[in-house]
């Protein structure tokens, strides 16, 4: 696990060390099934996943300024493109996450 995940993940755990491990724990034991045994490193862009950040299309700013997207249904993902649907969602929620801070 990369530094800014572990850092970003424990701010959204507020801080409770056992349960972000229960998490992180849990994510990875999910993203080994879908082909991502590394796990996560500090380079949270993945060139080769980008193509999947298509399921999420810009929706505007909500009343805070902040930009919002929604997920598209109705999309399957194929077996040899979870990982990088799985590196996709992980580019998504950090950055999302990343912003907040």
């Amino acid at each position: 696990i990369g530094s800014i995940f572990l850092a970003v993940t424990t701010i959204n755990c507020k801080l409770r060390v056992d349960e972000t491990v229960k998490k992180i724990a849990k994510l990875l034991e999910i993203m080994a099934k879908l082909g991502c045994e590394d796990g996560i490193d500090d380079e949270l862009w993945k060139p080769a996943a980008a193509h999947e950040l298509k399921a999420w299309a810009p929706a505007g700013k909500d009343h805070n300024g902040c930009r919002t997207t929604w997920i598209r249904g109705g999309g399957k993902v194929s077996k040899e493109e979870e990982r990088n649907h799985c590196h996709a969602c992980i580019m998504q929620v950090s950055c999302v996450c990343v912003c907040w801070m």
